[in-house]
């Protein structure tokens, strides 16, 4: 099983991702319960960085209502190059998955 989830992790492209501590944590935390998934959630994250030039890190920094921009913007652009829609909600999720985790890291580093 590790071995399998490091063989999907170094497959990806974006692996360099996982240099960052607290998205190689969102990336084993969601390898727990699917391996397969964290690599898609990772393979995603990695699009989104190369497309937008912007960061996980950068990501996690923004405000809601910046973030929910961000999302929405990117739905508009996916959708403007007619790309299906289960294809779209698979990039807002993942999104949404890593900015969910990186508002709990952030509250937790406040504690």
């Amino acid at each position: 099983m590790k071995e399998e989830r490091e063989q999907l992790a170094g497959r990806s492209p974006y692996k360099d991702l996982l240099n960052d501590r607290n998205v190689r944590r969102w990336f084993l935390n969601a390898q727990r319960s699917s391996p397969s998934y964290a690599y898609e959630l990772l393979r995603r994250l990695g699009y989104i960085r190369k497309r937008y030039g912007i960061s996980p890190q950068d990501l996690a920094k923004m405000r809601p209502k910046e973030a929910t921009d961000f999302i929405l913007d990117m739905v508009t652009d996916l959708e403007a190059e007619n790309l299906a829609g289960s294809y779209v909600i698979n990039y807002v999720k993942a999104t949404k998955n890593w900015l969910e985790f990186a508002v709990l890291q952030s509250l937790e580093n406040r504690k």
